[in-house]
């Protein structure tokens, strides 16, 4: 919407997690102020994905992600509707996976995102399935306006 997470300055982006689908544990080099503008958002910080240890953000609700700070998020697959999140913070972002041999994405819960970019509007994503992508497709998905690369079992931002 504004900016871009891969160049220095501020940035605005939209998210839309769709039911059943989460990241996997993940942290940025800066902070992040994150809304909820729509459905209920599943959140919980730390190195080990326990998404039933997650704690539910309903629209209307923040959460501030500090930096370098391990987490992950999505929405739980009985919500009946996706959440639509809106994040702002200051560029570059420098997402580092914090188990990148396992999948970005997990299963069990299913993985399916779709990003809001530009003027393009909202951008569907194939659900992903563990080892069905590669992690650079499964990225390319899940944030559709912005190209990754892994590097030395590292995912980093272009």
């Amino acid at each position: 919407m504004f900016g871009g997470t891969d160049r220095p300055g501020q940035y605005v982006v939209l998210i839309k997690w769709y039911p059943g689908y989460m990241s996997a544990p993940h942290a940025y080099v800066t902070d992040r102020l994150c809304f909820v503008l729509s459905g209920t958002w599943w959140v919980n910080s730390g190195e080990n994905f326990e998404p039933d240890a997650t704690v539910p953000v309903r629209a209307g609700g923040f959460v501030r992600r500090v930096a370098h700070t391990p987490h992950y998020d999505g929405v739980k697959k009985d919500d009946k509707e996706p959440a639509v999140i809106g994040i702002f913070g200051e560029a570059p972002i420098n997402v580092t996976w914090l188990d990148p041999i396992k999948p970005l994405v997990r299963t069990g819960i299913g993985v399916r995102c779709s990003g809001f970019g530009g003027t393009a509007g909202l951008t569907s994503a194939a659900p992903l399935c563990c080892g069905a992508v590669s992690r650079y497709e499964a990225l390319r998905q899940l944030y559709p306006t912005y190209l990754y690369r892994l590097r030395q079992s590292r995912i980093v931002l272009l």
